[in-house]
């Protein structure tokens, strides 16, 4: 773990950083500006326990401020490269999908209980990371089922879904000047997921490739109990030059361009995808995409991203006129303890994040 100094930032939060500020403190404390220059810029390979004390007092008895926490507060984890990157703007929107069950006298919504832990899990991470006060929204893509998740009987409501979530995400495109924007769940649960990647790749959404994987060098093969969307990177049978019996999970190009599985078994193997998207030459804030193939999948994954391992996903090393973009596939060992009516993805589960070779992710960029 790598640690930073969190001067600036208070200074930030507290609108306290202007020209000069440094001299002031530097003057307080009875050091030269350049110390506290490098301090704030975290230029420092250590820093005296007499000088934390005395930036504490001048923090709290010379402007009033009451931090929390002093001097602890001014030290903490330097944030990944992932998450600097998503929280330049200060803004953030988290995208998730609201089922609804159609057919009710009054619809129940509800998200599903993983994809709403990484919310809660990202959401904790920046507030604990960021002393910056960031402006967090959640953003809701409903859509519909049947009894017992039929699937996709309801042509109509399909049809009304899936263009309310196109026009989601068409708003939160256009928001992604002042806004990274974080998708949470796979096509199944986050209609846009489904939008997001169609519009990475050049495909229609909602809309299976012909053949099917020709478009998208990821594929999700859905298990039959699965709520089957339409998709341009998912289907009920394996994509187009797969060798061998069909396996239900995640599907990847790899460096030959050959399919590879990352195969569901039941408890015991899983797997998921992420993907990020930053575009500085276009002033775009960053795009990450966060589903696994099952929902203890994307629970597991998110906790992965939302802590040490963030480096894992950075940098992206696809490009496209200027956008840059990483696709990670992620191999779930898991260790799972049952509890009635759920299940929770214990300590000894494993993550192995595999980077999608570079020149994979720039063939099939559009």
């Amino acid at each position: 773990m790598k640690v930073e100094f969190r001067l600036k930032k208070i200074l930030e939060k507290e609108r306290l950083y202007r020209h000069g500020v440094a001299g002031e403190i530097a003057k307080y404390c009875k050091v030269d500006r350049q110390t506290i220059g490098r301090i704030m810029r975290n230029q420092v390979r250590s820093i005296s326990l007499d000088l934390l004390g005395k930036i504490s007092d001048w923090i709290e008895k010379e402007k009033g401020i009451r931090e929390p926490n002093l001097p602890q507060a001014l030290l903490g984890p330097q944030p990944a490269q992932l998450w600097e990157a998503i929280t330049q703007s200060r803004r953030t929107i988290i995208c998730l999908g609201q089922f609804e069950h159609s057919g009710a006298a009054e619809p129940a919504r509800y998200i599903a209980r993983c994809d709403a832990c990484v919310e809660s899990q990202i959401v904790k991470f920046l507030s604990q990371t960021y002393p910056v006060l960031l402006q967090l929204e959640t953003r809701y893509v409903p859509f519909r089922v049947g009894p017992d998740r039929d699937r996709l009987s309801m042509t109509k409501e399909l049809a009304e879904d899936t263009q309310g979530a196109q026009e989601i995400f068409h708003s939160l495109e256009e928001q992604r000047e002042q806004a990274a924007v974080i998708s949470i769940g796979s096509q199944i649960t986050n209609y846009v997921t489904e939008s997001a990647v169609a519009r990475l790749f050049g495909c229609e959404p909602f809309a299976p490739a012909k053949p099917p994987g020709s478009r998208v060098p990821v594929y999700v093969v859905y298990r039959h109990r699965d709520h089957a969307v339409r998709s341009c990177f998912g289907g009920l049978n394996p994509p187009a030059g797969t060798r061998g019996q069909k396996r239900c999970g995640i599907y990847y190009r790899d460096g030959h361009g050959d399919w590879c599985p990352l195969p569901w078994v039941r408890d015991k193997a899983d797997s998921g995808i992420v993907i990020t998207v930053y575009d500085p030459s276009h002033s775009v804030q960053p795009q990450l995409l966060i589903l696994g193939y099952s929902g203890v999948a994307t629970e597991t994954i998110g906790a992965y991203v939302a802590g040490d391992h963030a480096n894992e996903f950075w940098p992206p090393v696809g490009q496209s006129r200027g956008m840059q973009v990483g696709i990670y596939l992620c191999r779930i060992q898991l260790e799972q303890e049952q509890v009635p009516s759920t299940s929770t993805v214990s300590a000894g589960s494993t993550v192995a994040v595999i980077p999608m070779d570079a020149k994979v992710v720039n063939k099939y960029l559009r």
